[in-house]
């Protein structure tokens, strides 16, 4: 019997971590992040592309945790994401602060597409 696993590919970044502080530096390479159906975890890849092959790099695991609608903010060098109704904040360093369920943010609604705009406005 044939197991298969889905992945949900919640964003492409273009940023590689940082090795001074637990933020992400943007300087061209690639980064995605992924989620299991069945771990309870996001993991973090850089991803080097040549002219007929990609590799996934690991970087970091983000334990515990199903995130979405993934972002790089260039303001503040964070990737946030989307986990149920609250906006997540993604450490380089594999830890993340849950910042709440936004005022706005409406219910039973699934996200899956974010981005930042040049003034570090997160939208999903």
């Amino acid at each position: 019997m044939k197991r298969i696993i889905g992945f949900f590919i919640s964003s492409l970044l273009f940023c590689t971590l940082s090795a001074q502080d637990d933020r992400f530096a943007c300087n061209g390479d690639l980064i995605i992040t992924l989620y299991g159906n069945n771990f309870g975890n996001t993991n973090a890849h850089n991803i080097s592309v040549t002219e007929d092959q990609a590799t996934f790099n690991d970087l970091t695991t983000f334990f515990n945790l199903q995130v979405n609608s993934t972002a790089f903010n260039s303001v503040d060098r964070y990737i946030y994401g989307i986990a149920g109704e609250n906006v997540i904040r993604l450490r380089s360093n594999g830890l993340f602060d849950n910042l709440g369920k936004p005022s706005y943010f409406p219910t039973s609604v699934a996200s899956f597409a974010g981005d930042f705009d040049e003034k570090g406005i997160y939208w999903i």
